[in-house]
């Protein structure tokens, strides 16, 4: 249709505009329809929301929990997803657990399009104070455990894919109370 200023209307008359508003903006678009994403540390927080929103636009998801314990909290987020997926135990602080990750992903999907590696860990507690073995644990989690998630992925991601790593703002303005991470080594401030 053509208003009165000559330019074109997508508004027919016949389709009240509110409901053209509430469809085109409220509903997510369905952009990553087939495509499979996988998500580190997804059985809660950031990484469940991540996961909720890449199903909402489509995606079969893996949901990561680390512990057996978790499993239950793992397949609570599994159930509420748009779409279908799986729900895969693997602590990525060790070395066989991103490698099994991904392979129980690769045999179900055979693929993976998306990486999103969230699952971190942090220990708040002035440096000083910290003992070698919290420093291990942040390390293999948050450092190596992207490493090796990413690099056990590599072979299987199609194309185009895309991996995205979260990182915590605690990198570049740390709090007193966070212990180091490789990246802030002479930023904490006393």
């Amino acid at each position: 249709m053509i208003g009165a200023s000559g330019t074109r209307s997508a508004h027919s008359g016949s389709v009240d505009p509110r409901e053209l508003f509430k469809s085109s903006c409220l509903a997510p678009i369905q952009m990553l329809q087939g495509k499979v994403a996988v998500v580190t540390g997804s059985s809660s927080g950031i990484g469940a929301a991540i996961a909720r929103e890449l199903a909402s636009r489509g995606a079969s998801v893996v949901i990561n929990y680390p512990y057996v314990s978790l499993e239950q909290q793992g397949e609570s987020i599994l159930e509420i997803l748009d779409t279908p997926g799986i729900s895969v135990q693997a602590d990525l602080s060790t070395v066989e657990g991103p490698k099994q990750l991904i392979d129980t992903t690769v045999k179900k999907y055979g693929r993976i399009d998306i990486l999103i590696n969230n699952a971190s860990v942090a220990i708040f507690k002035p440096l000083e104070l910290a003992i070698l073995d919290e420093w291990d644990r942040v390390v293999k989690l948050n450092g190596r455990g992207y490493l090796l998630t990413t690099q056990s992925a590599l072979p299987h991601l199609s194309n185009p894919s895309r991996i995205i790593n979260i990182t915590s703002s605690d990198c570049r303005f740390p709090f007193r109370l966070t212990q180091s991470t490789p990246e802030q080594k002479g930023r904490s401030k006393r």
